[in-house]
């Protein structure tokens, strides 16, 4: 039935499947590649991460791998989404960070219900949520009437000690949501 999570819907997602995930409602046909030193013909999503690391959407580690079976943190999935989006109007755009990922999910309001701590991995239900927070978000700005730009909000947040700045950025858009609601 709607609205009751299915049991895959709290899996938690690899950094491989995520890049796949973005890539695969617009790239077909993709062949599989070597591009990372554990991203081989043989790895899953080769061709998606592939493309990703061509886009300039993710980079190596230092030691030159990509680690596609880790899980993906909330935060990196983030990351990956935003740089598409990006790069998607504009090629030459860069990478997005971490921290400035979450804030601008956070203005967007696409973070998905639950997430409190971005480090945490991302689920199969969190990238869904995500990705339609995002749709709703494209298509209001696609029908604002100041050339795309929503009005920006300043909510009135207190400030609360957090533990990295990505959990205060969270807390901040939590506790106010929280507080309208009861």
């Amino acid at each position: 039935p709607l609205g009751v999570p299915r049991e895959a819907d709290n899996e938690t997602l690899s950094r491989g499947e995520v890049v796949a995930i973005i890539l695969k409602g617009r790239y077909a046909n993709l062949q599989s590649k070597s591009c990372f030193s554990d991203v081989t013909v043989q790895t899953k999503n080769s061709a998606e991460i592939c493309k990703a690391k061509e886009l300039g959407i993710i980079t190596p580690f230092r030691n030159g791998s990509f680690k596609p079976k880790d899980k993906a943190a909330f935060s990196e999935a983030l990351r990956f989404f935003l740089t598409d989006h990006d790069k998607q109007k504009k090629p030459s755009a860069r990478r997005v960070g971490g921290i400035a990922a979450v804030r601008r999910a956070k203005n967007m309001k696409i973070i998905p219900s639950g997430v409190t701590n971005t480090k945490r991995p991302i689920t199969r239900g969190q990238m869904a949520e995500l990705m339609a927070k995002y749709a709703d978000w494209k298509n209001k700005v696609s029908r604002a009437p100041s050339g795309g730009a929503l009005p920006a909000e300043n909510p009135a947040a207190k400030k609360e000690p957090a533990q990295n700045a990505s959990e205060a950025v969270l807390r901040v858009d939590f506790s106010t949501r929280y507080q309208t609601m009861a």
